[in-house]
């Protein structure tokens, strides 16, 4: 297994960094097919080969990703389509 962790601290308040990461849901459900659901302020996801988690605070938002084995030749891939969405919708790092 291979880990993804990125965390961005924000200023858009909870409540828009909640609505950015359903965004993200949504993209990565159509794209990816994967399954998600909130608990609190987390966003859990699972699909064959990975789940994680995406938590979101008042100031940050942390993404936690564990790749299967099949999928960690992607890893570099996937942490950079994250950024540059991150980048897009939150701020750079």
């Amino acid at each position: 297994m291979s880990a993804i962790h990125i965390q961005r601290n924000h200023t858009l308040g909870k409540a828009e960094a909640r609505s950015v990461v359903e965004d993200i849901a949504r993209q990565m459900k159509s794209k990816l097919e994967i399954e998600y659901r909130w608990n609190g302020d987390r966003l859990q996801f699972d699909r064959p080969g990975a789940h994680g988690r995406i938590d979101v605070t008042d100031t940050t938002v942390t993404v936690d990703i564990e790749l299967g084995l099949m999928l960690t030749a992607f890893k570099g891939m996937v942490q950079d389509q994250i950024n540059g969405y991150l980048d897009q919708r939150i701020g750079k790092a």
